[in-house]
């Protein structure tokens, strides 16, 4: 059984919408990677906590022998899990605005978003 700082994996999640919670409350803003392991509910209930917030829901992705290939160069990552995950992370999820990094540079991508949150005040 894997455990965070002696929890659960869903019970440290749970705990980690509620301090991002927290921190949006005490006006902070805040940069959510949420990577949805356990499925698209995940994005569900972020979008159901975070309702009375302006959030701007972004989707990066690449093809999946693009995402292997890049799995495989990098030496800190477990091999072959992008194959599990690569089903399930965007799994009926609706986003505002969506990349392909395959396609577009990381500077192209970022003064999208930039460009996005502040025509949406995000």
């Amino acid at each position: 059984q894997i455990l965070y700082m002696g929890k659960r994996p869903l019970t440290a999640w749970r705990e980690m919408v509620q301090a991002t919670v927290g921190l949006l409350a005490s006006g902070n803003s805040v940069v959510i990677d949420e990577v949805a392991f356990m499925g698209g509910w995940q994005i569900e209930h972020w979008k159901k906590m975070l309702a009375s917030y302006n959030v701007l829901y972004v989707k990066i992705y690449c093809p999946l022998d693009e995402l292997v290939k890049r799995e495989q160069q990098r030496k800190d990552r477990m091999q072959n899990s992008s194959r599990g995950q690569y089903f399930v992370v965007h799994e009926n999820v609706d986003y505002d605005i969506v990349f392909d990094t395959f396609l577009s540079s990381t500077e192209e991508i970022v003064a999208s978003i930039v460009k996005a949150c502040q025509t949406e005040s995000v």
